[in-house]
């Protein structure tokens, strides 16, 4: 027990220190950097195994500050992927509702003069007025 006192003297020691030294440390830093040390760790190592240039570990306020930066930057990239892949389906939906349209004016082109002024030939123009406006709000929004 003598031992381990002595440990969490000097790790208590060696956290003080660290606050003093670095007094750019955010609430959230100093609270998590006395969980990591209350739980019988040091000041100078880390949870994630970052090492340095060097290959010694970094420090716990160096290694999270780089860890949430790489988190950050995975988080980033996930959304930029996730915009990718909506765009790569709006571009498809766009395609096909211009097919659609595109159908449906050679439907009005071809039809027969019986047809002209019918509800067919209404509903025909309708659908290709609502088309044309949701590829015209496609377009506005996912150029």
């Amino acid at each position: 027990m003598i031992i381990k006192n002595e440990i969490s003297e000097i790790l208590n020691h060696d956290l003080n220190e660290y606050i003093i030294e670095n007094g750019n440390l955010t609430a959230a830093e100093k609270k998590n950097l006395r969980k990591w040390v209350a739980s019988g760790n040091s000041v100078y190592t880390n949870p994630f195994e970052i090492s340095d240039e060097r290959g010694y570990p970094m420090d716990y306020i160096e290694a999270l500050r780089i860890n949430d930066e790489m988190l950050e930057d995975f988080e980033y990239s996930r959304q930029v992927d996730t915009r990718r892949k909506r765009r790569r389906v709006l571009a498809n939906v766009l395609r096909q509702v211009g097919a659609i349209r595109d159908a449906e004016m050679q439907y009005m082109e071809n039809a027969p003069e019986n047809l002209l002024g019918s509800e067919s030939y209404e509903i025909a123009e309708d659908a290709i007025s609502v088309l044309d406006d949701v590829i015209s709000l496609l377009d506005e929004v996912y150029p």
